[in-house]
């Protein structure tokens, strides 16, 4: 019998055939999304979402908007991770970057 992995606050996605997970994580001025591999134990990416604000940490400010983040977003920082240079079934550090969004989002 196997004990079942954790994977509290991880999303699942399917893209190209390749199931993936991630986890989204808000932030004051910019938030980042981990991506890894559905297996446990490969490279990360750790992608940085500039602009990307936690509404509530933000209110103060006047600014409070809600952002989504929808999985057709997910799969665009899964391919641009892996044209960075991503290997999720590869024990490596992980890999950092900042997404370029081809439209806008926020």
């Amino acid at each position: 019998m196997s004990y079942p992995t954790k994977t509290k606050g991880l999303r699942s996605i399917t893209v190209d055939g390749a199931r993936y997970r991630w986890r989204f994580h808000s932030g004051r001025d910019d938030s980042k999304v981990t991506l890894q591999s559905s297996d446990s134990g490969g490279q990360q990416a750790i992608v940085t979402l500039r602009g990307f604000r936690d509404p509530w940490l933000a209110f103060s400010d006047g600014y409070a908007k809600f952002v989504p983040i929808p999985p057709k977003l997910v799969r665009r920082m899964i391919h641009q991770a892996i044209a960075a240079g991503w290997k999720p079934a590869r024990r490596a550090a992980p890999v950092r970057f900042d997404f370029k969004s081809h439209e806008n989002v926020v």
